[in-house]
């Protein structure tokens, strides 16, 4: 038996889906599929999602935000938060 035979299809109407959403996406993430219908027809279709491996661009660009920079004119190592923090960005 495969992997999406032993998955479960749920439909659920699009007003039970919004209110109780929290509930529906714990549906989707112990292995079921969930339907969203709209007046009994099927319109979209809710399924668990594989971890996505972060690319090395992603890496990068992440990394960027997360270095602190002074403005340009700003004296390097000034505290711009004034929290007392010491020593100089990365």
């Amino acid at each position: 038996m495969g992997e999406a035979a032993a998955k479960s299809v749920r439909r659920v109407g699009i007003r039970e889906l919004k209110t109780q959403l929290s509930r529906w996406v714990q549906e989707v993430k112990q292995s079921s599929t969930v339907v969203a219908t709209h007046h009994g027809r099927p319109v979209a279709r809710h399924a668990g999602a594989a971890p996505l491996a972060p690319s090395a661009k992603s890496a990068r660009k992440a990394a960027k935000f997360t270095q602190w920079r002074p403005a340009p004119g700003k004296q390097r190592g000034a505290d711009p938060t004034g929290l007392g923090l010491t020593g100089s960005p990365l």
